[in-house]
């Protein structure tokens, strides 16, 4: 039969009869199998197959490998016609198991690193182990399609098998499909985790040209703003610097980064573009910050991304690596960088608008409502933020007065003047900041174990912002312990220290790292129950809420026992409150940047420059993330409450907060499950 006038489909009766002849099942037929009944219709109906199996479609083959055999042959000639130890190679083992610490951020010995030969040989020998781990168990789950030849192993080793076709249960629907109560409760927890990055992934890519998540933290409107794409690039960078190079494939592998740092400047460029031609641009007030983020990261990456030579020294193949290294420099990221700024040129700033937040731009106000949820894992809407904000601020407003009060001092306008020019709380250097921040933490340390079980092994300290994000971020960020980096560091803003009181410097430095961040970062790298994605993810109003929480607690551990240190703590809650009033007002209600700003003097502590930096933040930046502190610190205390409640005498500080910190980074509505769960277990 020709093939340009055969019918489809093909003769049933002969794909029958061979499927009969050759015992194949079509539910189960391996890839081989396949590839001959494929090969038998080719000839008998002269019709070609597009074909998927082994080597198709011959994508070649990294440049590193082919290169690296040479070399090893060439060195080695035995090395072909021999076997290799018995215990295995060292260095493949202990690659094989960096690789995975890496990667997946689990620690495996490298003994019990085997190399298999492809993925049969490795998936005969998990069902073995699996099938033989617990006595009370005999299936294995599959989830439909997949490897088929797996399904004859499971047969093989005497285990059963149920499967779930994903044709039918797809993203949500599958989530949705697990009940909760019957599963063992950290699989539930998981399945809450999963079905919150749904949402996420789900929502971000409905509204991909509005916001989308460079860093893997949370949305961010442009690629090119401080707390979007100069986060990220600023992470590129220390990434850099303390890339480890052992061997010739660690070279490889930093030259490939090169490449792709290159590769992402180019992609901001491209969604800059498409988001341009759909009428979305970075505000006038913004485009200032973004064109100097973008310049000083321009400049500090020609140094970054430079390797000196002693750390490459001794390494083989590291005599041109300088060289290669500058000329990628040089031909993909340095033109990269002035492509994008160059593209952020006059015409571009010609048709950028004046209005700022998300409700200013095409379709922006139903991306914002969005978002609340996605940022605060629990579902509110603008107006019910906007309102808590406010109720919230009238309550703080009549706490500061009070102490005032108390300290004998006059107006809120009054002490807060003279607060800022007070030379007791304005310091004149970083290393003044650093050891004003190591006071309260000195103080705070004794405290820990008497409400807390344990304590975390990761050292912490402050240290002074890189200068290129110093211009557009107000305060600073706090920067976890990763490989080769084992501190947990608060980068505070260094610029403009005389515009910076210190009055709040307490409640700051609880938030960022103990009992905050660092503590609560710490707990969940150093908990080797929480493997895979359990330990990776982060949700904003867990994190953030668990930093306000901590700096509340610092009030019951006795640091705020001074009238001034607790106004101190005062002025932190009325700025971070004021951002559900400023975030929600410019971004869903259509607050002008003016407005944001008139509301944030009138109803905070801090400076013109701050408050300007602050309020581009929440309306051109990272719109939402801002509301996850204060609500989410509201939540947990909620939860404590609820606890304290039910338990009465059972309760136990300590214990909850083992509750609270083990899981890990949970959505809120997780976190309340979890805790109905302790408060059940408790009961019983």
């Amino acid at each position: 039969m020709n093939s340009n006038n055969m019918i489809f489909p093909l003769d049933s009766d002969f794909l029958k009869k061979r499927l009969s002849d050759w015992d194949i099942e079509l539910e189960n037929v391996s890839i081989r199998e396949l590839n001959r009944l494929v090969d038998e219709l080719s000839r008998q109906f002269e019709v070609e197959f597009f074909r998927f199996e082994f080597g198709v479609p011959g994508l070649r083959p990294s440049e590193i490998g082919p290169s690296e055999e040479i070399r090893v042959l060439k060195e080695n000639p035995s090395i072909a016609s021999t076997y290799p130890p018995f215990e295995g190679i060292p260095l493949l083992k202990k690659t094989t198991a960096e690789f995975v610490k890496q990667f997946l951020d689990i620690d495996i010995p490298s003994k019990s690193c085997v190399p298999t030969v492809g993925a049969m040989h490795s998936g005969f020998i998990c069902q073995a182990i699996a099938g033989r781990k617990c006595e009370e168990t005999d299936t294995i789950l599959y989830l439909d399609p997949g490897f088929p030849v797996n399904k004859l192993q499971t047969k093989f080793l005497g285990l059963k098998i149920a499967s779930i076709d994903l044709y039918d249960y797809r993203g949500k629907k599958l989530i949705d499909e697990i009940d909760l109560e019957a599963v063992p409760h950290d699989l539930a927890i998981s399945v809450l985790v999963a079905k919150q990055e749904f949402l996420k992934t789900s929502t971000l890519g409905k509204h991909y040209w509005h916001v989308h998540d460079l860093a893997g933290a949370f949305p961010g409107m442009f690629s090119m703003t401080a707390y979007s794409g100069g986060f990220v690039l600023n992470a590129i960078h220390q990434a850099c610097a303390i890339q480890p190079f052992e061997h010739s494939g660690d070279l490889d592998r930093y030259l490939g980064l090169v490449e792709d740092y290159g590769r992402l400047i180019r992609q901001m460029l491209v969604r800059t573009r498409g988001q341009a031609e759909r009428g979305i641009r970075i505000n006038k007030p913004q485009l200032a910050q973004a064109r100097a983020m973008l310049s000083g990261m321009g400049q500090v990456a020609g140094s970054a991304l430079l390797v000196d030579s002693d750390r490459i020294a001794g390494v083989s193949g590291s005599d041109s690596f300088a060289a290669e290294v500058e000329k990628r420099l040089n031909k993909s990221v340095l033109p990269a960088f002035d492509s994008l700024s160059g593209y952020l040129d006059s015409d571009y700033e010609a048709e950028a608008p004046d209005a700022v937040g998300l409700c200013s731009v095409p379709g922006g106000a139903e991306v914002y409502e969005a978002l609340i949820p996605l940022h605060l894992t629990m579902q509110m809407s603008a107006q019910e933020v906007h309102d808590a904000g406010h109720e919230r601020m009238a309550r703080i407003k009549a706490r500061m007065a009070e102490l005032r009060e108390i300290m004998g001092e006059g107006t809120a306008a009054e002490f807060h003047k003279k607060l800022k020019v007070d030379k007791q709380f304005i310091a004149e250097s970083p290393d003044e900041v650093e050891a004003n921040y190591n006071k309260y933490l000195r103080r705070i340390e004794p405290e820990m174990l008497n409400h807390f079980n344990e304590l975390v092994e990761a050292p912490y300290a402050p240290r002074a912002l890189p200068a290129e994000l110093a211009e557009s971020m107000t305060f600073g960020y706090y920067d976890a312990p990763r490989p080769g980096k084992p501190e947990g560091y608060y980068l505070f803003n260094a610029n403009k220290l005389e515009e910076k009181s210190q009055a709040w410097a307490g409640a700051l430095i609880y938030h960022e790292l103990i009992p905050g961040h660092h503590f609560q970062l710490s707990k969940v790298k150093e908990n080797k129950n929480l493997t895979g994605f359990r330990g990776k993810v982060m949700f904003t109003s867990y994190a953030e809420g668990w930093a306000e929480y901590a700096a509340t607690l610092a009030g019951e551990m006795g640091m705020y026992k001074e009238p001034m240190d607790e106004y101190g703590r005062c002025i932190s809650d009325s700025f971070l409150t004021s951002r559900l009033v400023v975030d929600t007002g410019m971004n869903a209600f259509g607050w002008s940047l003016q407005e944001a700003r008139d509301y944030m003097t009138e109803n905070t502590f801090f400076s013109e420059f701050e408050i300007n930096s602050e309020t581009l933040r929440y309306s051109s930046d990272i719109p939402g993330q801002a509301l996850g502190y204060k609500l989410g610190d509201t939540k947990i205390l909620d939860l404590r409450q609820k606890a304290m409640d039910a338990l009465g005498n059972k309760f136990n500080l300590k214990d909850f907060h083992d509750v609270v910190l083990d899981v890990g980074s949970i959505p809120l509505t997780a976190l309340e499950y979890h805790v109905d769960r302790y408060i059940a277990e408790e009961r019983s």
